[in-house]
């Protein structure tokens, strides 16, 4: 919970600086910076966390030459990019991340993709918040970029023995944001 609180606190001053944009258009290629820029802000820096916690993880735990960092950066910045700006508010995901926890089952039932209106709205809310890996990775894969795809489809899955070091530690980075 107390996690929770600490991720809502960060969005209510999320913004980008300059050093920020740097890293971005360091890291991605312009065909995948559209999908970034898609996101809303929070979303942009909340990715923006788990890139670099997720490099600070891997220098930590001496992965050095195990891994391929520039895929793992790239996977973390695009992690999130199945919740496009629009897809839901600060106030959505809140009401996402409750009904998840309080009617885990029920939610998984009442998801679909819809319009943004009340019971709608929330069905859509619910809908990208257990289906944004799958967008995103299926937007990933149409642009060719097959190895962020399977990051950003699996960032979300129970780990398996067969996790590449980039998936691990993007995993690790994003619970810890």
């Amino acid at each position: 919970m107390r996690q929770r609180i600490w991720q809502f606190l960060h969005t209510l001053n999320a913004s980008l600086s300059m050093e920020d944009r740097c890293f971005v258009a360091t890291y991605l290629p312009s065909e995948l910076q559209k999908f970034f820029w898609g996101m809303s802000v929070v979303d942009q820096c909340h990715a923006l966390r788990v890139a670099r916690t997720a490099i600070q993880l891997a220098r930590k735990n001496n992965f050095d030459g195990k891994l391929d960092e520039g895929l793992l950066i790239r996977g973390s910045l695009l992690h999130d990019i199945g919740r496009q700006k629009g897809d839901m508010s600060i106030m959505g995901k809140v009401l996402s991340v409750l009904c998840y926890a309080a009617f885990p089952r029920q939610s998984i039932r009442w998801a679909t993709a819809g319009d943004a209106y009340w019971f709608a709205g929330l069905r859509h809310i619910l809908y990208i918040s257990s289906s944004h890996p799958a967008l995103g990775a299926q937007w990933l894969r149409q642009a060719g970029f097959a190895r962020e795809a399977v990051l950003v489809a699996g960032h979300h899955k129970a780990p398996a023995e067969s996790d590449s070091p980039e998936l691990l530690l993007l995993r690790a980075a994003d619970a810890m944001n």
